[in-house]
């Protein structure tokens, strides 16, 4: 049963990782053509009537929406330094260091997410995403070929 389990798990995992590999691998494309209605659309909410770790958690939610990551990232660590400190925020968080190529930093944001909430679906499931996007992406080490 758990061998079922931790298929259907590295399955998904492996799904993820190619439905997120296709849609963030060029961050940067964007239409050139914009509606008066999709320019407005951009502009960053107002957070004005906000306290300020809600204000810093909407900002960073806008942001990663984007797939602005650095501004992202700098709104999820004023958020965590002014105390909404959660597994959500967390994975967020490592998932903007993830799309940034910086698989460390992300690990660390899944595995604080999962200390603070040990069944939390959504971290594990995006570090198994990682680990499955390095171990494709690794140069390993080729295995001698066994002599008959």
């Amino acid at each position: 049963m758990l061998l079922v389990g931790l298929a259907a798990f590295a399955l998904g995992a492996g799904a993820m990782w190619l439905v997120l590999g296709e849609s963030h691998s060029s961050p940067t494309q964007r239409s050139v053509t914009r509606g008066a209605a999709e320019t407005r659309a951009e502009e960053p909410p107002d957070v004005s009537h906000l306290a300020a770790a809600e204000a810093a958690t909407t900002l960073a939610n806008w942001n990663y929406d984007r797939q602005n990551w650095s501004h992202a990232i700098e709104h999820y660590q004023q958020a965590i330094a002014l105390g909404r400190d959660n597994p959500d925020v967390r994975t967020d968080l490592g998932n903007c260091f993830r799309f940034l190529g910086q698989p460390q930093k992300a690990l660390e944001q899944y595995e604080t997410a999962q200390r603070q909430n040990p069944q939390h679906e959504n971290s594990l499931f995006n570090q198994a995403g990682l680990f499955a996007k390095c171990c494709t992406t690794m140069n390993a080490p080729k295995r001698p070929r066994a002599r008959s």
